[in-house]
């Protein structure tokens, strides 16, 4: 054992990860790139996308970056396979922001994403794994798709779109919202502003988990 501090090679191809991703996200996509805490709950960074006019509208999309052979040697011809366990999937699908997993080959500078979306995993018995498309590199090519990604609505926009059509139902339709244009959008700190034809209605929400059961107590 050295008398020294000692840096693992995983902690620096790590790194590596994070500054080939970071310097692909500002040369190649002319994005904002921002890294994160240290402390491991899944998420290494943060894009911001930008416009051709360079300005930014607040679409963020959170990374998980994957550096080195070990994350690469699961591939076929279209891509590379990533697997992980639930606790990270559980903590990535209830982010506010929509989650990328980068894996990068630091020997070819490259770096290939996937959404982290229901829709694109796949489920095992032990674990979860997902598809990174090699079609899908983390280059200027990519920006359409992203940007699509980053505008994906989030949890409480549809929490307050179904609000809204609960409301529009309830008052028969004679009823109109202050517009998400007003800024800022302070309703002493409540979510949404109402009108009827006689009345103001200030309206807020809370979201809770609803514990379900496991399938094993289905009777056959």
């Amino acid at each position: 054992m050295s008398d020294w501090p000692v840096a693992p090679d995983e902690e620096i191809m790590g790194r590596t990860g994070v500054h080939l991703v970071g310097m692909k996200v500002h040369q190649d996509l002319r994005w904002i790139f921002r890294e994160l805490s240290s402390t491991d709950l899944g998420i290494d960074g943060e894009i911001e996308a930008r416009l051709d006019d360079n300005s930014s509208h607040g679409k963020r999309l959170s990374l998980q970056i994957k550096c080195g052979p070990s994350y690469l040697k699961e591939e076929s011809e279209e891509h590379f396979i990533y697997r992980g366990n639930y606790k990270h999937l559980r903590y990535w699908t209830e982010l506010s922001e929509p989650v990328l997993i980068i894996l990068c080959d630091p020997e070819l500078g490259c770096c290939w994403w996937q959404h982290v979306d229901m829709q694109n995993i796949n489920f095992h018995e032990k674990g979860w794994s997902i598809k990174v498309p090699k079609s899908q590199p983390l280059t200027r090519q990519s920006i359409k798709s992203l940007t699509s990604i980053s505008n994906l609505y989030r949890k409480n926009d549809l929490i307050e779109l179904l609000l809204r059509d609960w409301f529009g139902w309830r008052f028969q339709h004679k009823i109109q919202f202050a517009s998400d244009l007003s800024i800022p959008r302070d309703y002493h700190w409540l979510s949404m502003l109402a009108q009827t034809d006689t009345d103001f209605i200030m309206i807020d929400y809370l979201t809770a988990d609803v514990d379900g059961f496991r399938s094993r107590k289905l009777k056959t």
